[in-house]
């Protein structure tokens, strides 16, 4: 009897170790379970934030107007408003304005006014900084049109509904006094249609195409060669100036000669006549 109760208290032991064991190999799972969820949501959360950086600044779903005003140092003027042009046409934009200037007596520069994608704004201006032979001058200038541009579209779906309205009322007008009166509003209400049109369509253009105007600063060519610019446009500055002042001279000595000739006959002929005597 007392061997039979030992055997069942062993057992029973046994059976609580077991018990034991199978709860904390569970509770393990469920530990590296929910580590490896935190770390999937970690690795998710680092994508999404990646994600984020690449997207546009917080101007998603308003109307913004940005330009740019950069100024880079090139050595070779036609070498970077090729590559600028390149870039340009590669992004999508266009150019509405450029001037340079002429390559007599060393002067030279000029810029480029070009319409960029807004998607594409950024990274234009960076990649046209980078064409700059020191650290380019940038400013870049935002303004939010948002407001305007909602108060717009509301103005213009007034006037719709006033046009339509007009549109009914000329149908049914019988007399000539009535269809002339509402003729002359529809008229009015038209024409301030288009003009609201027309600043909704300038407001989304120049919120969709960013400007940027790129100058080209070529001062800085050289010690060397800005010596022997400056050398030669000084020796031919002064052959001008030396040429100028010897034909004025001539010029005016031949003024005076026959300005003064009665003077200069009179007193030769005087001179004459008194060595005659």
């Amino acid at each position: 009897m007392m061997i039979k109760k030992r055997n069942q208290q062993f057992m029973a032991v046994w059976v609580l170790i077991v018990l034991v064991l199978a709860s904390c190999s569970s509770k393990d799972e469920n530990m590296a379970s929910k580590s490896s969820e935190g770390g999937s949501s970690s690795t998710s959360m680092k994508r999404e934030s990646a994600k984020e950086d690449k997207q546009p600044a917080a101007d998603q779903g308003r109307k913004m107007i940005y330009t740019s005003e950069i100024i880079i140092s090139v050595q070779n003027i036609k070498k970077a408003r090729s590559e600028v042009e390149q870039l340009t046409k590669k992004m999508g934009g266009y150019i509405v304005e450029s001037e340079f200037l002429s390559e007599e007596e060393g002067q030279n520069g000029g810029y480029l006014k070009i319409r960029i994608p807004k998607e594409d704004f950024l990274v234009f201006t960076k990649k046209a900084g980078e064409l700059s032979s020191g650290s380019p001058h940038e400013i870049i200038n935002g303004r939010d049109v948002t407001e305007e541009y909602t108060d717009l579209e509301a103005r213009l779906k007034a006037k719709r509904i006033v046009r339509n309205r007009l549109e009914s009322f000329m149908k049914n007008a019988v007399k000539t006094e009535d269809l002339l009166a509402i003729s002359k509003e529809l008229s009015g209400v038209q024409e301030q249609i288009e003009k609201i049109q027309g600043r909704i369509n300038y407001l989304e253009n120049q919120s969709d195409f960013s400007t940027v105007t790129v100058h080209f600063d070529v001062k800085n060519i050289g010690t060397k060669n800005n010596k022997e610019l400056n050398t030669w446009g000084k020796s031919k500055t002064l052959f001008k100036e030396t040429w100028n002042r010897l034909v004025h001279t001539i010029s005016y000595l031949i003024i005076a000669l026959i300005g003064l000739s009665p003077v200069i006959i009179l007193f030769v002929a005087i001179g004459g006549a008194w060595l005659y005597l």
